[in-house]
């Protein structure tokens, strides 16, 4: 079973004993959405991939003072699955290199994360000569 981060610990603690400020119940909440989604990813993955492949969960890597979190790795047969879960809400579009909440543009690309991850894995495996 997947484990909650500290901050979301932490949070939920501290929600239980006082009255959180509102940063904190929008962070809290967006902790909980973020954990719903990878507990949800987890049962999928284990329903479908626990047999035929190897999966990892909830990875931090190192490699040349780069630092990656990655939600999951499946690997099947000699493909690597690197997946990274959003559990927004709301109406999202993607125009002209740019994600959009209604018609407000976000300033976080969602894909950046995954990129520097797959960036990453990709150096890690040359250097072990993985193909």
């Amino acid at each position: 079973m997947r484990e909650k981060c500290f901050e979301y610990q932490y949070l939920q603690t501290l929600n239980e004993r006082t009255d959180l400020l509102p940063a904190e119940k929008l962070q809290l909440q967006r902790l909980i959405r973020g954990y719903s989604g990878e507990s949800n990813l987890d049962k999928l993955a284990q329903n479908y991939f626990r047999r035929s492949g190897l999966v990892m969960d909830d990875l931090n890597l190192a490699y040349q003072n780069e630092r990656i979190q990655v939600d999951k790795i499946i690997v099947v047969g000699n493909i690597v699955y690197l997946i990274d879960v959003k559990n927004y809400q709301g109406s999202y579009t993607y125009q002209n290199n740019s994600w959009y909440c209604g018609n407000k543009l976000l300033t976080n690309n969602i894909f950046r994360q995954i990129d520097r991850a797959h960036d990453v894995l990709m150096q890690i495996f040359l250097q072990m000569r993985f193909r």
